[in-house]
């Protein structure tokens, strides 16, 4: 298979225009088969490689990502998949779309398929079930679950246990662990999750030169005008950060 490139992902994903009328005609499996290869490939590139690739593909592509995501089933699909690699990855893109009112509902969404889903969790593997619960702790801590149905969230707890009790001391353990401690109110667990979900938010409403302290709080802050994701107290400091900023700055309409 040759490299991932955007256009590639999107495709596969059938996101772009030049794949959205295979949308209904190619299985999720089959999609998600070929996300997990190019993924694959992604993890032997350097991360600042990967990083641009995923910067300029979630700047180009995020909403229609999002929507592919809602019209999308189960706990488990490959929308799901792309979505988790992003944020997993530190994407920037992410951090903003999430704040948007559009993106408001991504929890209660998840947590309702999970619940009702009759292939949760007893129909994934480990790696799957792993993946399932590292996607909803990650937009618990940008959302938490004020907006999810209280018979949702008692559904899924049993679920998580379910996961923590047979694959115990791995990667699907320790992420339906952390769901699991947040959802049931687990205090450590929520603040761990604050102080996690503050961090993000400081890093993105900061000057974007690493030794500058500035933030929305103490400056006024000029937004990048292109990609709407970096942050600049001044001129000065904007044309400084430009060499490194210009390789994952690309135009976005979020």
């Amino acid at each position: 298979m040759s490299q991932p490139t955007v256009k590639s992902l999107a495709i596969g994903l059938t996101i772009d225009d030049d794949g959205l009328h295979l949308g209904d005609i190619i299985p999720d499996d089959v999609k998600r088969q070929r996300l997990d290869v190019e993924r694959n490939t992604l993890e032997g590139w350097s991360q600042s490689a990967r990083h641009k690739l995923l910067c300029e593909f979630a700047a180009r592509y995020l909403p229609r990502l999002f929507d592919a995501w809602k019209k999308n089933k189960g706990a488990l699909n490959s929308h799901m998949c792309m979505l988790n690699y992003l944020v997993s990855n530190g994407i920037p893109y992410f951090t903003r779309f999430i704040k948007q009112p559009v993106a408001q509902n991504m929890v209660a969404i998840q947590l309702e398929r999970m619940a009702t889903s009759n292939d949760y969790p007893s129909g994934y593997d480990a790696q799957d079930l792993g993946e399932i619960a590292q996607f909803l702790s990650s937009i618990l801590m940008y959302q938490g679950a004020d907006d999810a149905a209280p018979a949702h969230v008692k559904v899924v707890l049993p679920k998580l246990k379910t996961v923590m009790q047979r694959y115990r001391d791995g990667f699907a353990d320790e992420t339906a662990e952390r769901c699991y401690d947040y959802l049931r109110g687990d205090p450590i667990s929520q603040m761990m999750h604050d102080t996690i979900k503050k961090k993000i938010n400081e890093d993105m409403n900061k000057c974007g030169v690493e030794t500058c302290e500035a933030t929305v709080k103490t400056h006024p802050m000029k937004g990048c005008a292109k990609c709407r994701v970096a942050r600049y107290c001044g001129p000065e400091h904007q044309k400084q950060a430009w060499k490194k900023h210009k390789t994952v700055c690309f135009p976005c309409d979020f």
